[in-house]
């Protein structure tokens, strides 16, 4: 059983995440772990000290069943390219969800693994979130949605009802999605956008409505 916690990560967003898990009191905090060296990282919370406890190679050594990980990269593609190479090369890693105490989310949401939701978001009767996503600072999903892998849903963004956003999608702050909208792998929308059309992958929309911005 987890019992512990290792957040990989060191910026703005690690410390956002650390807060969540400090105040759920589900999991001790052990420190942050990152790609480079940062020794001169840590965070005082609550007057406590959480201190970086090495590069990503300490995972060797941290690799048990009391100990779960948690990638809090805000950056997509990074979060991605760092979480694939963690998962090649130590399969049997305990990955986490952090849910804030302070979201709504119905208990019929089916939920993968290494998934983030932060406080203020609210996410509606039976919907779906795959693996290493992020739902930031309040965000809304209503029912029946299905969100992939890998996504950024950012601040303040409201999903209405049975909108499919698949894997590696970056959706902009404060942006709505109306019903029944499919948003394909790799597509980013702007903030303050309104996605009033399904959207094909590795494209860029923005605007009110939207309106296709390359390939």
């Amino acid at each position: 059983m987890v019992t512990q916690v290792v957040i990989i990560g060191t910026g703005g967003h690690a410390r956002v995440v650390a807060s969540e898990i400090i105040k759920s009191r589900k999991y001790n905090l052990l420190g942050f772990i990152d790609d480079k060296d940062n020794k001169n990282f840590f965070l005082d919370y609550r007057k406590k000290k959480f201190s970086y406890i090495g590069c990503l190679k300490k995972i060797r050594k941290l690799q048990n069943n009391k100990i779960g990980f948690i990638c809090a990269i805000g950056d997509l593609n990074l979060r991605y390219k760092i979480v694939s190479n963690i998962i090649k090369n130590y399969p049997e890693l305990n990955w986490i969800n952090v849910i804030s105490k302070h979201s709504i989310v119905d208990e019929t949401l089916i939920i993968g693994k290494g998934n983030i939701i932060i406080a203020g978001s609210t996410i509606n009767l039976n919907s779906k979130i795959g693996n290493h996503t992020i739902v930031n600072t309040n965000c809304s999903i209503d029912h029946d949605c299905i969100i992939g892998d890998f996504v950024n849903i950012s601040p303040g963004v409201n999903i209405a009802g049975s909108v499919e956003i698949y894997d590696k999608c970056f959706i902009g702050m404060n942006s709505s999605i109306k019903e029944k909208i499919i948003i394909r792998k790799n597509v980013i929308i702007g903030a303050n956008s309104f996605v009033n059309i399904n959207c094909k992958e590795n494209n860029k929309y923005f605007g009110i409505p939207i309106k296709k911005i390359n390939d």
